[in-house]
């Protein structure tokens, strides 16, 4: 056993200096065991010795097996940062040949359009459109619907609207949602649309939008039929055209990555449109 002074010996040195290492620490607990034993006579040594083997091994064991812990641990953090460096570069690979899939025969299409000889422009116009919804909703997940919403004018009054001219796909019916000015969504959205330095606007719940947008009363009473909502402008320089949106009875069926990809596309359209105006 232990004497009161060898027992406040072995706590000095355990809980002395913090800059011991655990190695220091194991031999001393051992050694200072083996002494305490041998203090009780050198007659019994041999038991002594083996108390403070023991002792050793004790305190020995558990610092291995923390050590093949952590090393354990550290090599399957690595191993999870190479899945996950490997994971992302997989979907970045997937999405840039989605986008090429998509956009490539979208281009295609719209130069053949824009170069037709003895074509109406606003035939080709409207040609341009169906084209862009027709070939852009298949890609996409099932039941979102593309659209094209056009920008309304009246000559005699400043009047404006955004509306859906009947160009749609991916879904049966239309949007019946406008956005008209004087009123709060319609000036949100005609405002936001305008501007060209804006994000392509997504709304992954209509019911729950951001605050700082402003929603049509279709949306709040779920009367619109989709969840969610994604719009890009179509723009020719400054002068807004109309906006495509993407919609959706799911959500989750939409993600921001599908907004900018509808921001490309709007891009492609506002070109052929502007080529098609100078026919």
């Amino acid at each position: 056993m232990f004497t009161g002074k060898t027992s406040r010996m072995a706590w000095a040195i355990f809980s002395g200096s913090t800059w011991w290492r655990w190695e220091a620490g194991t031999i001393l607990a051992g050694v200072g065991t083996a002494v305490a034993y041998a203090f009780q006579g050198w007659e019994n040594w041999p038991l002594a010795a083996s108390g403070g083997i023991c002792t050793l091994m004790a305190i020995v064991l558990p610092v291995v097996q923390a050590r093949k812990a952590t090393a354990e641990a550290k090599r399957v953090n690595e191993a999870a940062a190479v899945e996950a460096r490997i994971a992302a570069q997989t979907a970045l690979g997937n999405e840039k040949r989605r986008l090429s899939r998509l956009l490539e025969p979208l281009a295609k299409e719209l130069i053949h359009l824009t170069h037709a000889a003895h074509r109406d422009p606003a035939d080709v116009r409207r040609r341009l459109k169906f084209m862009v919804v027709q070939t852009v909703a298949p890609k996409l997940a099932d039941g979102v619907r593309v659209s094209f919403f056009k920008l309304q004018k009246h000559t005699i009054t400043p009047s404006r609207v955004l509306v859906c001219d009947g160009i749609s796909d991916g879904r049966d019916g239309h949007p019946s949602t406008t956005f008209p000015l004087g009123e709060d969504h319609g000036d949100f959205m005609l405002n936001y649309m305008s501007n060209s330095t804006n994000a392509p606007l997504f709304v992954a719940n209509v019911r729950n939008p951001p605050p700082h947008i402003k929603s049509p009363p279709e949306w709040l009473s779920g009367a619109c039929g989709y969840e969610t909502f994604v719009a890009a402008p179509v723009l020719s320089k400054r002068d807004l055209l109309g906006m495509l949106t993407l919609d959706s009875e799911r959500q989750g069926a939409l993600v921001e990555e599908d907004a900018e990809t509808l921001a490309l596309i709007a891009c492609l359209l506002a070109v052929g449109l502007q080529a098609a105006g100078r026919k």
